[in-house]
């Protein structure tokens, strides 16, 4: 198993690298994990928003995580939410929506909107 990204998510652990990648893993135990998680998506969507919401106050503004411009910080916390804009129906919020619109813009990478589910 690969071990998570610098420790625990910024948003509380809910991402863990090890729980994305397992080369040793057998078709039949990620259909099953996915079975899970797929009828806990309700419970999962309420406990992301309050995660979002209590991350948006966090940043120094809509632009950058830190006050001083852009950081490291600013490309670990976008490679952490850009892959939330996969799933359809999540609310960043007035800051974080701005802050992900500005970091698509300055690295040219798009959110994955137009092929959410």
């Amino acid at each position: 198993r690969i071990p998570p990204i610098y420790g625990k998510s910024v948003l509380g652990g809910m991402i863990d690298m090890s729980d994305c990648v397992n080369l040793g893993t057998d078709l039949e135990d990620i259909e099953e994990d996915y079975e899970d998680k797929y009828q806990q998506s309700s419970k999962l969507r309420a406990e992301l928003a309050t995660r979002l919401k209590e991350l948006a106050p966090m940043l120094a503004s809509s632009e950058f995580v830190n006050p001083h411009g852009p950081s490291v910080d600013d490309i670990i916390l976008f490679s952490e939410l850009r892959p939330l804009t996969l799933v359809k129906g999540v609310r960043f919020g007035n800051v974080l929506e701005a802050y992900m619109l500005s970091m698509s813009v300055r690295a040219d990478m798009p959110l994955f909107r137009h092929v959410a589910m």
